[in-house]
């Protein structure tokens, strides 16, 4: 499961490429719905870390800095 950090500076593409609509704003903070998320395992890696440009913004809860 992913999560945005506090590294993220809201450029929202990862929000518009989200294929299960996941990703949302809350808060003035970006926020993965872990029950709607599905690590993209319909295409093997996840979408969101491909197109974010700020690198670990988007870790696994488990690996903070994966």
């Amino acid at each position: 499961m992913y999560r945005i950090n506090k590294k993220c500076v809201q450029c929202g593409m990862c929000e518009m490429v989200c294929p299960k609509e996941a990703i949302s704003i809350r808060n003035r903070n970006y926020y993965i719905d872990g029950l709607v998320c599905d690590n993209c395992l319909e295409i093997k890696r996840p979408i969101c870390r491909e197109v974010c440009p700020i690198k670990k913004a988007i870790v696994t809860k488990n690996f903070p800095e994966f």
